[in-house]
């Protein structure tokens, strides 16, 4: 999906970026890694080079078919590339596994561009599976989904000498009576799943080419755990239900601030995670978890 942004009206700030990097160090004092020569960076074939998200400023950003330019560290805040001569992507830059937070991460471009998103993580993770039954006795009713994780599955069903009673339900994210032999699954929880933000501006006497990819994906949302299989006999606790799957990540954003030169024809990976699957039934008359809802899809802003 791709915005049109009128930049006459584009907001400007000041500030609200880190470091600038490119020169000789990164942030803490960390030597920079192989590959920079000056202001240039160059990802060869194969290679990997890796940075944390902050303002970095290059003459050259070349990474060959291949090459792979990774975000790591604490990804909280833009990634922000700004080229002065030549943008040149045929490999892979990576940015995900951003942080599950729902405040508006801002910053601003070179270009004095402001750089604005919120994550809304309104999808939601799928239902626990409902305990087995044990004669007359029914088993744990399921945990419902929410935004931040999967519902905990049903214990099941107990009939013993000293223990005739129903199944407990699964509460939140816990599955029902956990440590239990038929204790419910888990849900899977939402994790620093999104996709990353990330902004390259080129100068004006400066070109973008190639036909690289830029990955921004959402991660899938993380399975819930399979129900306890219970004592399959005729005296004892019945299976479990499984945990509901977490909700998937949602899909990053991309701008391109180089309204100068012909547009590169790179591949834009902005689509969410597919939400967890569900945690199987532990065992005959419980049920398996639901699936959590995949994440909806970023945007791609090309100036």
């Amino acid at each position: 999906m791709e915005k049109s942004v009128d930049r006459r009206r584009a907001l400007r700030t000041i500030g609200g970026l880190g470091l600038v990097g490119g020169l000789s160090t990164l942030a803490g004092g960390c030597m920079l890694p192989a590959g920079f020569v000056g202001r240039n960076l160059r990802v060869g074939p194969g290679e990997v080079r890796r940075l944390p998200a902050s303002l970095w400023r290059f003459d050259t950003l070349v990474i060959a078919e291949g090459g792979t330019l990774e975000v790591v560290g604490a990804t909280q805040t833009w990634m922000v590339l700004d080229v002065g001569l030549l943008a040149q992507i045929d490999g892979r830059i990576v940015f995900r596994n951003f942080t599950a937070d729902r405040r508006t991460f801002q910053a601003t471009s070179p270009s004095g561009l402001q750089l604005s998103h919120r994550f809304a993580m309104t999808n939601i993770g799928g239902r626990g599976g409902v305990g087995a039954r044990h004669g007359p006795f029914p088993g744990g009713d399921a945990a419902p989904g929410a935004s931040e994780h999967g519902g905990g599955g049903g214990s099941g069903a107990w009939n013993t000498v000293t223990d005739k009673r129903p199944g407990r339900p699964g509460e939140g994210r816990v599955g029902g009576e956990p440590g239990s032999s038929g204790a419910g699954g888990d849900g899977g929880r939402r994790r620093n799943d999104n996709g990353g933000l990330l902004a390259i501006h080129v100068s004006k006497r400066g070109r973008a080419r190639g036909s690289g990819t830029i990955d921004l994906r959402g991660a899938d949302g993380e399975a819930g755990s399979q129900g306890g299989r219970g004592i399959p006999s005729a005296v004892g606790q019945r299976s479990g239900g499984g945990g509901g799957g977490a909700p998937g990540g949602e899909g990053g954003v991309f701008w391109l601030d180089a309204s100068h030169t012909p547009p590169p024809n790179w591949t834009y990976l902005v689509d969410g995670g597919a939400g967890g699957p569900g945690g199987g039934a532990g065992g005959r008359g419980s049920t398996a978890g639901e699936a959590g809802e995949p994440g909806s899809a970023g945007y791609v802003v090309r100036l």
